[in-house]
């Protein structure tokens, strides 16, 4: 009879408090208490065991959902005894940030990161976040300065024209902004950015004295003109030639094409418009930033060098369209496919078509052949700060879509530089976290 109506004190006493569940075993100490992982809740030397606060089940394993998120894991075992009356919580599941989950201390709860964010040095996080210390042994994934969504490629409070982050560090202890924190740290013709390491920021400079902006204009064979756009620079043929690459000349044949040194020009200066503008036998020619009468023995019109007319060829459904007339067809680089990328995916594979100045694009993953579907859409800006390598990690391993073996990361530079994923069975887009 004595027996059971111990063993009931003892279910009651398991079942007593909010929180508390476990053997409800005598005990002073929790070295007292012989169930696994249960600790003891003590009142003047007079305590029970019990599993840690939030924590039911065989083994006190179970998260308690009511009291704590089901992501927990068990708390270490806290210094000296649990009070047997214990105080409020600090947290329940509705009260932590986005990144944080409510989870035991033992003897009560608090706000932790949750654990797909901890991470020890960047590789341990999510392409395009960064390894961020918050607090002397805590260190959490987090999106680089001025960057967030979930996949921390929107610009929150920084220029639109800033890059990504692209050489991130292992581990940001404490973010550097002592360069700049709004534009107007910065010098004329410059924006506050993040840095490639995204734990700092720098002034980087706009328009023709950003070196990937200017060759971006060269590469067309064209100047580089600053001025009031959005991207704070245009890029222009030389006075007197007109096309996609300056392939047309408007002046006389005899004169060459001009060379501009820095490929900028400060202003546009022509001083006459045609041959009889000039005195004498003289002709009007270009000097890049404008033209002026010369005499007709300059050297014949040199060679130009442009990325060859696939540009061309890509906005005319893939057929090339001759546009100049011997004898001034333009050259075509050998090294065309160094040059040349899809817009719409910017890694995949180029490859030369014998026999002609032009290429075709292949997926790198399926090996089809995409050269119809690199054209950005109508109206849509092509954005040339833009690289393939926001696909690998910092070791140049290519990204994984977890959860779905099958998607394959690939990026665009159409409106702006964006990683996305396909699924290789479907062609379909999906999200990847």
């Amino acid at each position: 009879m004595y027996k059971y109506s111990y063993i009931l004190v003892l279910c009651l006493l398991a079942g007593s408090g909010e929180g508390k569940t476990g053997s409800g075993d005598i005990c002073s100490a929790t070295d007292e208490c012989t169930e696994e992982n249960e600790i003891c809740y003590d009142n003047d030397g007079n305590g029970n065991c019990y599993c840690p606060y939030g924590f039911k089940g065989d083994e006190c394993k179970e998260p308690d959902t009511s009291l704590i998120n089901d992501k927990c894991e068990l708390p270490a075992e806290p210094e000296g005894n649990c009070p047997e009356n214990l105080p409020t919580p600090e947290c329940s599941n509705e009260d932590c940030e986005d990144h944080e989950i409510c989870c035991s201390t033992g003897c009560g709860t608090q706000c932790i990161i949750k654990p797909e964010l901890k991470c020890t040095t960047t590789d341990d996080c999510k392409a395009n976040q960064v390894c961020f210390q918050i607090d002397v042994e805590e260190y959490m994934c987090t999106c680089s300065l001025g960057f967030g969504g979930e996949d921390c490629m929107e610009r929150k409070d920084i220029d639109e024209r800033c890059p990504l982050p692209n050489d991130i560090i292992d581990v940001c202890e404490s973010p550097n902004t002592e360069e700049c924190t709004e534009p107007g740290d910065c010098p004329s013709k410059h924006i506050c950015c993040v840095a490639p390491d995204a734990c700092s920021t720098t002034c980087l400079p706009l328009g023709c004295e950003n070196a990937v902006e200017l060759k971006t204009c060269t590469d067309q064979n064209k100047l580089c003109i600053n001025d009031d756009s959005n991207d704070g620079f245009s890029c222009l043929c030389p006075q007197g030639y007109v096309g996609t690459m300056c392939e047309t000349a408007l002046l006389d044949e005899q004169c060459e094409f001009p060379e501009v040194t820095g490929d900028t020009c400060l202003e546009l200066n022509p001083t006459c418009a045609e041959n009889k503008d000039c005195e004498g036998d003289n002709i009007c020619c270009s000097t890049g930033c404008g033209t002026q009468c010369v005499p007709p023995d300059s050297p014949p019109r040199k060679t130009l060098d442009p990325m060859l007319l696939a540009i061309l060829a890509m906005s005319n459904g893939g057929r090339q369209t001759p546009v100049v007339s011997p004898p001034y067809a333009p050259y075509c680089p050998p090294n065309l496919c160094s040059q040349l990328v899809c817009p719409k995916n910017v890694g995949a594979r180029c490859q030369p078509i014998p026999g002609q100045c032009d290429v075709h694009f292949y997926d790198q993953y399926t090996n089809q052949m995409i050269t119809q579907y690199c054209r950005c859409d109508g109206g849509v800006q092509e954005y040339s700060s833009c690289f393939a390598n926001i696909c690998s990690d910092i070791y140049g391993r290519p990204l994984v879509c977890r959860g779905n073996p099958n998607a394959r990361c690939r990026v665009t530079r159409c409106g702006s530089c964006m990683a996305y994923w396909i699924d290789e069975r479907t062609g379909q887009r999906v999200q990847c976290n």
